[in-house]
């Protein structure tokens, strides 16, 4: 059978209205906060001592802009999400005709506005999900394609799997999932380009992409099996804990990361304590140290190091495939029990950690 290669999953009604409602709920946010900070600048201006020219001008502006964006919010509730991640139209459809001509906005593919301009403005569109979703029942497929970025993942790569993964469950035709990248690594982590985090509440908002998806993945109905070549660094890594089997080529380098940005590894220190003993979470999270693919199978990172990873992904994948389906369900429902209960503790301590300490870009 020909692999179909798809830029997203065909989503059912209710991933699709799970889409739509974070869609609409980040970008709601930005609106408020847009509303808000407009609101703000104004009365800080009204109340400066100082002169300052042309101010009465610029704070009618302010107050201008606070009420433009109140007046739009209303769309953001209704706005539907895109299956094949195209535009966000409604951005360019506003009443003011894309912010009057005077507003010129950058927004990620998430749909969160990332840079403001006061020039003339172009339709908002959203780049590429830098993944691509394979089905060739009973296999499905998800390929990091961000070789660029070394496959950092960002927040539209996290939205576009978790839909994938809720499709995936929803089949009747797919028995198991193979993830792997392309370029010179698997995974060098999460893109922390932009890490910014003012308040908890940002940082509940960004952090729901990763521990849904983690989440999601743990629980899903399928066995989950990863081919590692190069780098498997923070995000990289901690997916291997999650999955169900794991093949590294023997240059590979793995590790967590996140203790470079002055972050936590979350599912190292909760779901990892299940498959790694408390010392060696201790030592991988506190060090950040790295370790080869010959360390990472001591460890227990992964199940075998091999020539080719991809081919023992795809022959291990091809072998799950042929297993009852309720027997599968039901050994991935055992296996992971727990991991609710654990990505919900790192929901709690997560957004204090972000918000604590400053999150460095290399």
């Amino acid at each position: 059978m020909a692999t179909r290669t798809e830029t997203s999953p065909p989503l059912t009604p209710p991933a699709r209205a799970a889409l739509d409602e974070h869609l609409a709920a980040s970008i709601a946010g930005d609106l408020d906060r847009l509303a808000a900070g407009y609101a703000d600048d104004a009365r800080l201006l009204t109340h400066d001592d100082e002169q300052v020219d042309g101010r009465d001008r610029i704070v009618a502006w302010f107050a201008e802009r606070a009420e433009f964006f109140r007046s739009i919010r209303p769309r953001a509730e209704r706005i539907e999400a895109t299956a094949d991640a195209a535009a966000l139209d409604w951005w360019a459809d506003s009443p003011n005709g894309a912010f009057a001509g005077r507003d010129e906005f950058d927004v990620d593919p998430y749909g969160r506005i990332t840079e403001q301009r006061i020039v003339s403005v172009g339709r908002c569109t959203r780049p590429p999900s830098g993944v691509r979703v394979e089905l060739e029942p009973p296999v499905a497929r998800l390929v990091l394609d961000r070789a660029d970025k070394r496959n950092a993942v960002s927040q539209p790569m996290l939205a576009t799997m978790t839909a994938a993964l809720r499709e995936f469950a929803a089949r009747a035709d797919l028995r198991v999932v193979v993830l792997r990248g392309v370029g010179p690594s698997f995974c060098a982590g999460e893109d922390v380009a932009g890490f910014d985090f003012p308040d908890e509440s940002a940082a509940r908002r960004f952090l729901d992409g990763p521990l849904t998806f983690f989440e999601e993945l743990e629980t899903l109905p399928l066995p989950v099996v990863v081919a590692v070549h190069g780098a498997a660094l923070g995000f990289g890594s901690e997916v291997l804990l999650v999955a169900d089997a794991v093949y590294a080529e023997p240059g590979a380098l793995l590790g967590f990361a996140e203790i470079d940005h002055g972050a936590v590894p979350s599912v190292l220190v909760t779901r990892g304590l299940g498959v790694l003993s408390r010392r060696r979470v201790a030592d991988l999270a506190l060090t950040g140290r790295r370790v080869d693919a010959e360390e990472a199978l001591e460890l227990g990172l992964v199940h075998a190091v091999v020539d080719d990873p991809c081919a023992e992904a795809e022959g291990a994948a091809a072998q799950i495939a042929r297993w009852d389906a309720a027997a599968t369900a039901t050994i991935q429902r055992l296996v992971g029990d727990g991991a609710a209960d654990d990505h919900a503790r790192a929901r709690e301590f997560m957004p204090r950690v972000l918000t604590d300490v400053e999150v460095v870009a290399p």
